[in-house]
């Protein structure tokens, strides 16, 4: 690469290497923290409608509203498992595996679509985990 005819310094290589690697493993992080994500959600949903069943706490539901507090966070956690997941079903990919602008454009693209649904999981993972405590405290107190 040469920038105003002159020759790259070697630091410079090297950071362009790194931002090759960078975006080349991008996807696999990504997948990597939709995993742990996906994973706890799923344990905590299963520990929360565990709770309900062993402390009968649906039990105490005395009204709608009651009712409400208790299927909230299941719907929240589904919908955080469901984005989670999400974060593994890119796109169809399409491009010319013989370009390499095409395949980085194509990786970069895909990883911008994975971090976006990992945050609207993550955000979902937030809101679930507040919804389960509050529900827990509202029940049991």
């Amino acid at each position: 690469m040469l920038v105003k005819g002159e020759e790259p310094y070697e630091e410079d290589l090297e950071w362009l290497k790194y931002g090759q690697v960078m975006i080349q493993e991008s996807p696999k992080v990504l997948d990597e923290a939709a995993k742990s994500f996906l994973t706890l959600g799923s344990s905590l949903l299963t520990v929360y409608t565990g709770a309900l069943t062993l402390f009968k706490l649906n039990a105490r539901a005395s009204d709608l509203f009651d009712w409400a507090v208790i299927c909230t966070p299941i719907i929240l956690w589904l919908l955080c498992i469901s984005s989670l997941a999400w974060v593994y079903f890119p796109n169809r990919l399409r491009f010319n595996a013989k370009s390499p602008s095409d395949i980085a454009n194509v990786t970069m693209d895909v990883s911008r679509k994975k971090s976006l649904r990992l945050k609207i999981g993550s955000v979902l993972f937030v809101i679930a985990l507040a919804a389960t405590s509050i529900s827990i405290l509202w029940l049991g107190g």
